[in-house]
């Protein structure tokens, strides 16, 4: 009885999100934009938990409130860059740098200044960085390349 209810559930949920999904899509325009952003930012960040979860469940510890909070700020310069502000597009590439480099100082001055009480605090701050570039980093990519300004072609 639990597997019906629970593919019903699925069934339910798959038709409202592909709704939501198509009539942003097709809305287009700057609300379009935006609700497919935090569409694409919503999934990466529910991913970029789902992993730091799996990670946690093998017995590492994980700062997931910091990773996420990186990953939420690498979606938040696609919104800037090519949404709101796209005549400043190159930019981008030097923002999400920044956010990267900043997350891994932030990770490593937090190692040194409050240190970790389980055994191995490299393996923990390097799993939460490579789940902060192995996610979001990548899902990033989708919202670029639906979102990167494109211009007209003079013949």
């Amino acid at each position: 009885m639990a597997f019906k209810q629970d593919l019903r559930f699925r069934a339910v949920s798959t038709v409202v999100l592909w709704t939501v999904v198509l009539a942003l899509l097709l809305s287009g325009g700057f609300w379009g934009n935006v609700g497919s952003w935090a569409v694409i930012t919503v999934f990466g960040l529910l991913a970029q938990w789902e992993f730091y979860c799996a990670v946690e469940g093998k017995g590492v510890t994980i700062h997931k409130r910091m990773g996420v909070f990186g990953g939420f700020l690498l979606f938040l310069t696609s919104l800037w860059f090519l949404i709101l502000q796209p005549q400043y597009h190159e930019y981008s590439w030097v923002a999400v740098s920044a956010v990267l480099v900043a997350s891994i100082l932030v990770a490593l001055v937090r190692l040194v200044v409050f240190g970790y009480p389980e055994k191995e605090p490299i393996v923990s701050v390097s799993l939460t960085m490579f789940g902060l570039i192995y996610v979001p980093y990548l899902f990033n990519y989708t919202a670029r390349v639906a979102f990167w300004p494109r211009h007209e072609v003079q013949v």
